[in-house]
């Protein structure tokens, strides 16, 4: 059984608007496909992290999606990611393995996350990696998901407590593993927009 955590509690402040709401395709924005794709591999309720504003929006908004996801607010998102996965992980059912996932990162879908849970017995986390470099989403173990809990400080960066666990990478052929959507420049070039 898995979980995701969808972290989603960031500013927006280089990009000028919340990169949960931007359109992922002529439908669905950033934030439900996130969800409908979790939801379609098979995640019962994604969790998702936001701020006051996102929250606020999303209660502005009558949205089948945002039904389907358990909310989490982040009242200190100056705290960083990890303290945003931390808040997840306190959530999380203690059985599960969860997909630790960025909204400003939208390109997964099934076989990815199919590719990543199948590879990830007897490591603690898998991240996909292309061209050398590793990129997003971070499967981790049920046993590390409780350890991060252990190890969560707010002056730890989640990066580096990672690399004291033991690692798999899987190889993907679709470079937009490595990508953010951080500014309208970025977002433009993956959208077109």
């Amino acid at each position: 059984m898995h979980n995701c955590i969808i972290l989603a509690a960031g500013e927006s402040e280089r990009m000028g608007e919340l990169k949960p709401f931007l359109m992922f395709d002529k439908e669905l924005t950033f934030l439900e496909y996130l969800i409908m794709t979790y939801i379609d591999f098979g995640v019962e309720t994604p969790l998702v992290v936001v701020n006051e504003k996102v929250l606020k929006r999303i209660r502005n908004e009558d949205n089948v999606f945002f039904r389907k996801c358990q909310l989490i607010l982040n009242q200190y998102p100056v705290k960083g990611r990890f303290y945003s996965v931390a808040l997840g992980l306190n959530e999380c059912i203690k059985s599960s393995s969860v997909f630790i996932q960025n909204v400003d990162n939208p390109f997964i879908g099934s076989e990815l996350l199919e590719k990543m849970a199948d590879s990830l017995s007897g490591f603690d986390f898998v991240v996909p990696q292309y061209n050398g470099k590793t990129g997003h989403p971070v499967l981790i173990s049920s046993k590390l998901a409780g350890q991060l809990l252990k190890r969560y400080h707010e002056t730890s960066v989640l990066n580096d407590v990672l690399k004291s666990f033991k690692r798999h990478e899987i190889q993907v052929a679709d470079p937009k593993v490595l990508a953010n959507v951080n500014t309208p420049k970025e977002y433009q070039n993956y959208f077109g927009g």
